[in-house]
Order: structure tokens, then sequence, then C-alpha cells
């Protein structure tokens, strides 16, 4: 037999498992196929009480989340969007008396800036979030930026890990009774970050079980500092001013001497980690995978198993008698993993402190907690009277026609020259935007309108919130203006309602309508699964963007 071809034979075979190492695991990881938690989320339940191990070790179960940025729920744009604190609290009640939930960055605001118009938004909201956290005796790192709402900062000192603008704490937590050293810190650079973490000590004679860092900083000073801290802390959180782009993906760097993780931010997800700590086991935490680990791991055995029977069936074709041979003891090895795996679940070792780390997307298909769902209501009825009565007393006057005096009279003057356009409008989302605000009850919400009204606080748009909805004896044209109608994307048309002649019509209204035009309310955490050449032709038609219909 030529060797060449046979060669070349056995290394396609050996190439696609020499990702595998000889556990099942990928090189360098823990064994079930990956990292704990370094995957996909999971929901909320990863096993029952009776198959979790029967002895006398504790547990203590943490849950980390982080930039909340003020999110009581999504927005509810679209569907399926994760979030929301009313199925946060489900999941931390269903786990236990005994669960801490930590938070930490951003808890209470996000990049808004607090202004005398959004002040009483602003700190309602504030107040629903503190009740709901404090409820579940949440503790919390709280943030420069919380700061400027003054009060409510001071509820995230009372409840708080660190108070804003101080370097470190440590702190001797006892869930279930546990102890627990947490360091709380900031830092902008990771030398920094090192020197105050490991300045942190626990009280004198307490020997803490675990010790975890919750950090707020940037990624790469708190990358730095898990690879300098091994030996003094086993697990570090971090978080860190996150914008909605830049929280999108939940990260595990488990390479890193010290575990390091973060969460998606604006209350999209939440760190769930399982501690086991048998007394007098040694320092350190070793990584347990879960019960989704092990699925996935024998998921990736079974579709092995069945590409190389594929391959086997081929060489016996073949008459190639050695391939044949070595794909046996290949597949013998993997079913032997195999079975093994799907003897039980996760294995926690017996004499050393362990965790499982799990990602748990708040998806629309978790429970609330009901309570914490009638408080987000009782904000959204509040929010709204309180909007209301402020533009009736306090609101500021409209902002004045552009240079070239153009203002927005609403879609109702288009009509008589762009039926067909108007007929293909009243058929798209667009035409219910303002609906779909009143029929969530957040028709005065200052976070929600300005996407769901035309030319909201625009020069020469609509500017006063209950005028939105009555008549405006002053003449600021708020009124009429509800919905997404023409001028949100081809921008204000009085010029265009007075031109006279089509040369002046066709150079006072945009025809051509850019992207950012439409990104300007289908921002990531509104609309996330934007993507303009799929979009856009939803609110085309004959005579709005393709050719009229011949009469």
């Amino acid at each position: 037999m030529n060797d060449a071809p046979w060669l070349l034979f056995l290394l396609f075979i050996l190439l696609p498992l020499g990702f595998v190492g000889c556990d099942g695991s990928a090189p360098g990881r823990a064994k079930g196929g990956r990292p704990p938690g370094a995957g996909a989320a999971e929901g909320p339940s990863q096993q029952s009480e009776d198959q979790r191990r029967e002895d006398s070790a504790p547990e203590v179960d943490l849950v980390f989340s982080a930039d909340l940025m003020g999110y009581l729920e999504p927005c509810g744009c679209v569907k399926g969007q994760l979030g929301g604190l009313a199925r946060a609290a489900a999941v931390v009640e269903g786990l236990g008396p005994g669960a801490l939930w930590i938070t930490a960055g951003d808890t209470f605001l996000g990049e808004e800036p607090v202004t005398e118009e959004n002040r009483a938004q602003l700190e309602a909201k504030a107040e629903a979030i503190a009740e709901i956290l404090g409820r579940l005796g949440a503790r919390d790192l709280g943030s420069q930026r919380d700061d400027a709402l003054g009060r409510w900062a001071a509820w995230s000192r009372g409840n708080g890990l660190l108070a804003p603008g101080a370097p470190v704490r440590a702190h001797l937590l006892e869930p279930s009774g546990i102890p627990i050293l947490l360091v709380a810190a900031r830092g902008d650079d990771g030398a920094t970050l090192v020197e105050r973490i490991a300045s942190a000590r626990p009280p004198r004679g307490a020997t803490p079980r675990a010790r975890i860092a919750v950090v707020e900083a940037p990624l790469d000073a708190a990358r730095h500092a898990a690879a300098k801290l091994a030996g003094r802390i086993d697990l570090m959180l971090v978080a860190g001013h996150r914008s909605y782009a830049d929280g999108l993906e939940a990260t595990a760097l488990e390479r890193l001497p010290v575990p390091l993780y973060r969460t998606r931010s604006q209350g999209r997800q939440l760190l769930h980690l399982r501690l086991r700590l048998p007394a007098g086991a040694g320092p350190g935490l070793v990584p347990v995978a879960s019960a989704s680990d092990t699925a996935r791991t024998r998921a990736l055995l079974e579709e092995r198993i069945e590409r190389l029977s594929a391959r086997r069936e081929a060489a016996k074709q073949g008459g190639d008698t050695p391939a044949v041979a070595f794909l046996d003891r290949k597949l013998a090895e993997l079913r032997q993993r195999l079975a093994a795996e799907a003897s039980g679940g996760p294995a926690w070792p017996e004499d050393r402190a362990a965790y499982q780390a799990r990602f748990i997307d708040l998806s629309t298909s978790l429970p609330e907690a009901p309570w914490a769902r009638a408080r987000i209501d009782r904000y959204d009825k509040e929010v709204g009277a309180l909007n209301l009565a402020w533009s009736r007393t306090h609101g500021r006057p409209c902002t004045p026609p552009a240079d070239d005096g153009a203002y927005y009279v609403g879609g109702a003057s288009c009509v008589g020259c762009h039926a067909p356009a108007q007929a293909v409008w009243e058929g798209t989302r667009h035409a219910q935007a303002w609906q779909t605000l009143v029929d969530a009850g957040k028709e005065a919400d200052l976070e929600c309108v300005g996407c769901h009204v035309t030319g909201w606080q625009r020069p020469g748009g609509a500017c006063r919130l209950h005028l939105v909805t009555e008549a405006d004896p002053e003449g600021h044209r708020s009124s009429g203006l509800q919905n997404v109608q023409c001028e949100a994307c081809h921008g204000p048309g009085s010029l265009h309602l007075a031109a006279r002649t089509p040369e002046t019509r066709r150079r006072t209204i945009r025809r051509e309508v850019p992207e950012a035009v439409c990104r300007s309310c289908h921002l990531g955490d509104h609309s996330p699964h934007f993507d303009d050449a799929r979009y856009r032709p939803r609110i085309l038609g004959p005579g709005h963007g393709l050719p009229a219909e011949a009469p």
C-alpha cells in the first residue's frame, strides 16, 4: 500500500480531534468541554434540589449584575427584548432566602444628563429600583454617575459596598452563614487596581472561605489585575460604565489566573455563582462545569461519534483495514467518554472549595415577581402624572424653527398631494407608534416619547409634553404630531408646503433619507436587530419609494 495516501488520510482524521483534550475538553479548559459560564446563557433553573449533592458541604448562591443604567425593564419596542427587574427579582427569589445579589457600576443612571425637565422622572425611577433591590437585600457598588441623583446615591451608600469616589473597601459577608471576603474596588488602571485590592484585608480573626473582588474599572485594567492577584482573590467581577454596544456579549475570561466575569449591561443578564465550600478545604476555588456544560459536551461527543462512524464505513468500503482499526479505537474511546458524561451531572470535588458559573439571560420566557411587576406599573403611572404636571407648569419654550424658518406641519398637510404615500404609511408600524405608547401606559414617559412623536424637541417641532395630545392655544405646534409621520424622515415641511414651483418643492424637503436618520431612533437597545436593508422595504410602496400604480 502506498504510504503517502495513508498518512494524509490519518492526518485528516486526527486534525479535528486535535482540538479536543484527552478528557474530551478543549485544551486548557475544565472538563465539560469549555470554561464554566463561558458560553450561551442558561435559564434560571440549573438543577432541582433533589439533584444536588446530599452531603454537608455548605453552598452559597451569589448573583451579580453590572451597569443596570436605570433600566427597570426593556422598552418593548420589539419582541423578545432581554431584561427587566421583575424577571431578575423572580430569579433571585427562586434561589432562596440565603442568596446574595450584588450590583455594580451605573445602577440608577444611564448616559442621559440630569436636567430640570427629567429630574422628577429619574428620581422616581431610582426610587422604584431602590425598593426592588432593597427588598431582596441587594448590595450595591455605587458609581460616581449615580451620585448626580443625590438622595438615591445616599441609598446606594447605605446599602453599598463602596461609596461613590471611594477607592477600596473589604467586607466580610455571611450569606447562608458562610464567611466570604468581598473586596469592592475602583481603579482606572491595572496597577492601581492591583494595589488597592491587595491592600484589602478581612477583619482580624476572620477566616473567609472564598475571596471575591467586585471592581468598577475599564476591562483592560481588570484583566491586568486578574493576571496579578492569583492567591489573593478567587474570582473577579467587573462593571464599568458600559453602553448597550459595549455590553452586548457576556464574557468569562477563564484563562486568567483569577477568573474574570462581566455581564451584559442594562439589566439584560445575571451571573449566578454557586459556591460549594467544605469546611477545612484549602485555598482557591475549583471551577465545575454546569449541567448545561455537560449537556453540550454530550452533544459534541455524539456529533463526533456520528462523523467518525461515517468515516469508518467509508474506510471499510474502501478496504482500508488499518484505518478501520484506528477508527474503531477512537470510537470506543469517544463512546466511553459519552457513557461517563451520561452517568450523572457535574462532579463536585469532595475536599476542595469549588464553584459553578452560569449566565442567565432575562428573556421573555422567564416569569416575573408579581410584587416587582406591580412596583414598575406604579412607577409608569406616577411618572406620567409627574411629567405632565411639570410640562404644564414649567415646560420650556419651544425651540424656534431652523435658520431657514422651516417648522413641522404634520402629516395631515401632506395628504392632498401625496395620497398614495399616505396610504402606504398607514399600513406601517410607524403609523401606530403613538398607540403603542398608549397601550403600554408610557405616553408621558420622557424616555419613550421622543421616538413616537414627530419632530420632538427639534427646531420647529413638538416641544411640550401635555400639548402633544391637547390643543395648543399658544401655537407651539406640538399637537398633531403623534406617530412617526412623513416629516420624521423627510424633515420639517413648512417650506415645502409653501413652495410654488416644482424646483423649490424639491429643494425644501429631504427626498433621499440616509440610514443615520433611521438610526436616530432604531438604536441598539431599542431596536437590537435593526438592519436598514431589511427594514426599509417594509415602509416603501407605490408612490412612496416605489413607482406609483397606474390609475
